[in-house]
This record gives structure tokens, sequence and C-alpha cells, in this order.
């Protein structure tokens, strides 16, 4: 089967695990309840809504009001004899014509907001990434716990019996001093793994404040079939969006600079408001354009941007290429995991366990000694431990998979 089916496979088992009680968005928008980070991105994007307002605002026309005196001194020069020489005038000013300028002030603001959007949407993502792969790492963790656990109640039992067979020299003090070092050790590993389990609890806590977050796994976050291949250039994932956004704002930014050299036509008009008003209203047409330093700050600017816009080309070829091959790889690695690595360490620990319960009985019986059986545990708890990563790398992979395709498929 070639990659681009075990993908796609890969795209229906999650699709089989839809649940249908909530939305990416949904979780999205839990996930920003508790963390600062996302919080303050939201705070970029509304910000980034209030600068197109802004923008549209400036087609309304400008409204100002004016006011002015002067006092002069009769001959006489004195203060009653003074005379004074006031106005007040209201001027209003309305665009009439831009050439364009306008709309792509405006343009350019609708896609910087696009970007403030989809970089929410990729830390959001990777928010969501860190916290089931932290639970994954929790669940690991858990089963060592579990499994070290049983071995130092075993290992407990031979130290009782060695202890006591000690007391009637059946037994060597070395042999004691080894058991009991066995098992001091196995119990360190367990408050270790106490600790480490403490400090990842804390931090799921932090992000999980709702319920829905609580109970949220890889196997019940909802999928949305669609028609563009998960494993070509087409699609792109929040990352990649991210960079398209800016491509295309920095070709409106282009556009926007190039018409910033275009005039203005604006109606003006000025109304006398005090009665005393030396002049009349008047109404009439103003022409607005600005060349400054000759055009070369507007050219050098240019120049700037398309090599900005010639970066952003290649980041995006290049970046998609990547994500392209992360997906071949990291199924590549799903598959080896899954059909060999994996059922390999299951049947290894089967065979251990075996091997260890007969060793505990021909140990009892006298017939093998102290050291071969605790060889034996070491090779058990060995085993059984690398099971358990090797499974928690393989749940890993497959939410590094389901975050490349933003866990859902658009």
């Amino acid at each position: 089967m070639n990659n681009s089916k075990k993908i796609c496979c890969f795209a229906l088992l999650l699709a089989s695990m839809t649940c249908h009680s909530m939305s990416i968005e949904d979780i999205y928008a839990d996930l920003k309840m508790c963390s600062p980070e996302l919080i303050a991105k939201e705070a970029s994007v509304m910000v980034a809504e209030g600068a197109i307002e802004i923008e549209k605002a400036k087609r309304l026309p400008t409204f100002s009001l004016s006011a002015s005196g002067k006092k002069f001194a009769s001959e006489s020069n004195t203060v009653n004899d003074s005379q004074t020489d006031s106005e007040m005038t209201a001027n209003v000013r309305y665009t009439l014509y831009s050439f364009g300028k306008q709309s792509a002030n405006e343009e350019l603001r609708q896609r910087k907001l696009a970007i403030e959007q989809l970089e929410l949407m990729s830390r959001s993502k990777a928010e969501l990434k860190n916290y089931l792969i932290n639970k994954v790492s929790v669940e690991k963790i858990q089963k060592d716990i579990q499994v070290l656990n049983s071995i130092v109640s075993l290992q407990q039992k031979m130290f009782e019996r060695v202890n006591r067979r000690a007391k009637y020299a059946f037994t060597s003090e070395t042999d004691r001093n080894v058991v009991y070092s066995k098992l001091l050790q196995n119990k360190n590993q367990i408050r270790e793994n106490d600790l480490k389990l403490s400090v990842l609890m804390s931090e799921i806590d932090e992000v999980a404040c709702t319920p829905t977050l609580e109970q949220l796994n890889l196997n019940n976050i909802p999928v949305e079939e669609t028609v563009i291949p998960v494993d070509s250039n087409d699609f792109l994932n929040s990352e990649l969006a991210v960079i398209e956004a800016k491509l295309t704002s920095k070709l409106q930014e282009v556009e926007t600079v190039k018409l910033s050299l275009y005039p203005e036509l604006d109606l003006k008009a000025e109304i006398p408001v005090s009665s005393d008003a030396e002049t009349d209203a008047n109404l009439g047409f103003e022409f607005n354009v600005s060349y400054g330093n000759m055009g070369q700050t507007r050219s050098a600017e240019l120049k700037a941007l398309e090599a900005e816009l010639n970066a952003l080309t290649r980041e995006l070829e290049s970046s998609s290429f990547k994500r392209i091959e992360e997906l071949k790889r990291l199924q590549i690695k799903i598959d080896t995991l899954q059909n060999s690595l994996i059922n390999n360490q299951k049947r290894a620990v089967e065979s251990l366990e075996k091997k260890l319960e007969a060793k505990e009985r021909l140990f009892k019986a006298g017939r093998v000694s102290l050291f071969e059986l605790i060889s034996v545990y070491d090779e058990f708890l060995s085993e059984q431990l690398k099971l358990n990563s090797t499974e928690a790398e393989l749940k890993s992979t497959q939410i590094n998979i389901a975050a490349n395709l933003d866990f859902v498929y658009r």
C-alpha cells in the first residue's frame, strides 16, 4: 500500500471515531479560556478587526471647527476703547475619488486580519497537540509505575525470604544486600516517576479547565472530510496557511504602495459660523498629490517588499514539500511500530513473564541461584518499560499526524 493510501486510511480511522457532540472550534474555544497566550493572540485579532473599521471610517466626511480672534487697541491706547475681531469657521472635507487607494488600504487590513486569525488557529492547534501528547506521557508513566509496583511487590517477598534465610546462615549477607539494593532502586524509580507525573498532571490541569478538555483524547476529536487530498500541495494546514496569508498580504502591500503615488480628489467646504465673520462660505475641489523624495522612498520600499515576497514564496514551497515528507515519515514510523516492533516486544514480555514464573518456582526449590532470578526480574522489567515507551511513541506519532492535518480535514 502506498503512503497516499495509508494516510487516507488513517483519515478514515479518525473519521470513524468522530464525536458529534462538539466541534474543533468548540475545543479551541475551551483552550482559549485558560491559556494566557491564546487570550493575548485573540486580543491581537480584535485589534486587527478594529483596524479594518478605522480604515472604513476614512471614507466618511471629515468635519472640523476652527476659531480665531484678535484684539486691537484704539488710537488713545485705552482698554475701554479697544476693538476685537474674531471668527469661527466650520470645515468639511470629503474624498470624492482616491484612485483605488482607500479600497487597497481596506483590503490590506483584511489580509492582516486573516494572518492574525490563522496564527490564532495555529497556536491553538499547537496547544492541543502538546496537551494530547502530555496525556500520553501521563498514561505511559502510570503504566511504568504499575509495572514497577508489581516488581517491587515480588522483590519485597523475595527480600523477606532471603532475610529470613540469612538469619540462619542459609543465605549470605551479600545475597541479602543485592536483593535490598534492587528493591531500593526500583522504589526510587517509582518516586521519580511520581514526581514526573505530578509535574505533568499540573501542566494538564492548567490547560484542561473544562469538562470537555478533561475527557479529550485523539479518539473523540471531531473529523470532517475534504475533497482536497491531504498528501498534496493543495492541502494547507494552519502553519502553511499562515505563510500563504502573509504572502497574499505582501502582494496587497505592494499594490497599496504603488497606489499611494496616485492623487486624491477632495470636495472641500468652508462655512463661517459667527455672525461677524468677514469671509463668505465657499465650496470647491482640491486635488492632492504627494511625490516626496522624487519617488525614491517608494521605490526602495517596493524593492524591499519584492524581496520579502520572494522569500515567502520559497518558504511556502519548501514548507509544503516538508509537510508531505513528514507525513510519509510519520506513516512509515507508525507501520514499523504497529506491525513489527510492538508485536515483537509484546511476545518478548509474555515470554519473560513465563520465564520469571518458572525461575521463581525453581528458586524456591533451590534449583537456580538468586542472581539468576534477579537477572530475569531486570530483563522482564526492562522489556515491559520498553513496551510502554513504544506504545506511547505510537500514540504520539498518531497525534503528530493528526496535528499535521489540523486534526480535521477541511
